[in-house]
């Protein structure tokens, strides 16, 4: 399972990933030893985790999408602003 779940890790956005790759990866790991400590069917946490993080992965590529979208359609988005000064007339 856990080979399954560091697949899926790595279907987020290369940003997400740096950000919190790590992290998830862990806090996968410590709730997949819980689970087994706690005697948990393996299955059915597996199977919830898998949909939590299909979604997670969506909502993610969707969010990266729209930003680039809008950034395409207003460079303006990005922070980056055309300042022009007026000319000195002397």
């Amino acid at each position: 399972m856990k080979r399954v779940l560091s697949f899926l890790l790595r279907l987020y956005p290369q940003s997400h990933q740096a950000l919190f790759g790590a992290e998830m990866k862990a806090i996968l790991e410590k709730s997949e030893e819980d689970q087994r400590i706690q005697g948990r069917s393996l299955l059915i946490f597996g199977i919830r985790e898998l949909a939590g993080l299909l979604k997670a992965i969506g909502g993610e590529w969707i969010a990266v999408l729209c930003r680039r979208e809008r950034t395409a359609a207003n460079p303006q988005a990005t922070g980056a602003k055309n300042i022009s000064f007026p000319k000195n007339e002397r």
